[in-house]
């Protein structure tokens, strides 16, 4: 591949839409602003006019994008020329490429192609470089070419950071069939989505246009058809939750996950598929995640911490997105790297240390006091306003359930940490992979015998920080102990 090379031509297109779309919702604000202001036909036909002719531009200029643009691999590096009046030149070395990600749409999958995105370790929000449009079997090449120049890792083979859009034969294979992808969309909790939606639509068109004053109509048509609205919240939250269900199920359709021996190979999508390969010595730690409604059902969802090399394909992303706490043991078991020796240490096994009696009071009052400034004021001024005092009772079961949940436990070479917000959080992280260790203690925290500890893992470029809140001050100090063949910091309030 030395010859250079063009994208697909559909690129002209996909280039088009990209920068019609940011133009889009400021065309249409620019025109109801004009046609609310009342301004001649006239003067509205040339607006009209003139939007045409930046279309036109933007064709023009989307051809002229994709002639330019080419590409090719010599001397063991990617090159990528591009630009329409300044001419730009970005050599990419094959042993600095991290991650070769490939991504499928709708138009991709009907026309034969795919996107190629790769990253390297200074890759920050966005890939280092995008191929909006390759031919999959031009694709499979370059991967080939990029990948011969990877380093190897400490079993001696070629590591090969990307996925192939042909299945592995070969590894532990783990399908979501239909049914579970069906009880993973009614019990993910993302059924708030089209409130979101619609406030997200309402504040910028309130602001844009203040003289519609949206709010108050809406404030206006709750209080004059406030027996319609009882009638109408149970179907929007139904209508809504049946969209988090299609949206999820369609994401996630066809999930398949193939443990290998140097990495972890994931695909889905029905719409748009995704392929990628996770190495495990990128895997910093793993996330369990039971939100209330799952762990009713005994349902989890298992995340992974990335050392990461872009904000998109490091940092935290899903491993698994539906598994019976009963299978969960034997599924880390078989994806996890041997040196987590959870053969030995098992998780399922590990008797979570609690925090104290003594650390409930402050839980409930971390969780209480903010609830209850809001709630009295409420109870006084408003009528039903004693009605806010359930919200109260509920912060104070919340507030229980977040203290019998936390703990951790150290087992071999492996640190387990739980807590709860709303969704009760078990993280597993091996000793090789904490950064740093923190315990913390307030005044307060000193007068009860209390600490707050915590550790820091890579994942993306921020990092990741996970605590626990309240629990024995020895704790602490045992937690530094065991951190020690790592580097270990100790910050006291």
């Amino acid at each position: 591949m030395s010859d250079p090379c063009r994208l697909h031509p559909v690129t002209i297109i996909f280039q088009t839409l990209r920068l019609v779309k940011e133009l889009f919702f400021m065309l249409i604000f620019v025109f109801i602003s004009l046609v609310s202001t009342g301004v001649s036909h006239k003067f509205l036909l040339l607006v009209i006019t003139l939007t045409g002719v930046a279309i036109m531009l933007i064709i023009a200029g989307s051809v002229l994008y994709w002639w330019r643009f080419i590409y090719y691999v010599k001397d063991g590096e990617l090159r990528i020329e591009y630009g329409i009046l300044i001419r730009k030149r970005r050599y990419i070395p094959t042993e600095r490429i991290q991650s070769i990600n490939l991504t499928a749409g709708i138009i991709h999958r009907l026309l034969g192609l795919t996107k190629v995105e790769i990253d390297t370790a200074t890759s920050s929000e966005h890939a280092e470089a995008t191929l909006a449009a390759v031919e999959l079997s031009e694709a499979k090449k370059l991967q080939a070419l990029l990948s011969a120049g990877q380093p190897e890792t400490d079993t001696g083979h070629q590591h090969t950071s990307t996925a192939d859009f042909s299945r592995p034969e070969s590894g532990v294979h783990y399908h979501l069939p239909v049914k579970d992808l069906l009880i993973a969309a009614s019990t993910s909790g993302s059924f708030g989505v089209l409130f979101s939606i619609l406030l997200a639509v309402i504040s910028p068109i309130d602001k844009l246009f203040p003289s519609l004053n949206l709010f108050d109509l809406l404030t206006d048509f709750v209080q004059s058809n406030l027996t319609l609205i009882l009638y109408l919240v149970p179907l929007i939250a139904l209508v809504s939750w049946l969209a988090a269900i299609i949206y999820t199920a369609v994401k996630y359709a066809n999930f398949t996950l193939v443990r290998r021996d140097t990495d972890v190979y994931v695909s889905y999508g029905l719409l748009e598929r995704r392929e990628f390969t996770i190495p495990l010595r990128r895997i910093q730690a793993i996330r369990i995640t039971e939100n209330p409604l799952r762990q009713l059902f005994g349902l989890t969802t298992v995340y992974i911490e990335c050392a990461g090399y872009g904000k998109e394909y490091g940092g935290s992303r899903m491993l698994y997105p539906l598994l019976r706490r009963r299978d969960l043991e034997s599924f880390l078991q078989a994806v996890a790297p041997h040196d987590w020796e959870l053969d030995t240490h098992r998780p399922g096994q590990l008797g979570i240390r609690p925090v104290p009696s003594r650390a409930l009071f402050r839980y409930q009052l971390r969780l209480c006091l903010p609830v209850f400034l809001v709630v009295i004021p409420a109870v006084i001024w408003l009528p039903y306003g004693f009605l806010a005092l359930l919200i109260l009772g509920l912060a104070s079961m919340l507030a229980y359930w977040q203290y019998k949940d936390a703990g951790w436990i150290t087992s071999g070479p492996l640190l387990v940490l739980r807590s709860r917000f709303l969704s009760k959080v078990t993280m597993l992280i091996p000793q090789r992979c904490v950064q740093s260790a923190h315990v913390n203690r307030s005044f307060f925290q000193r007068r009860r015998k209390l600490a707050s500890i915590g550790v820091r893992v890579l994942s993306g470029f921020d990092g990741a920080f996970f605590s626990v809140r309240d629990v024995d001050a020895p704790d602490g100090e045992a937690l530094l102990d065991w951190c020690k063949p790592k580097r270990a910091s100790s910050e006291d309030h």
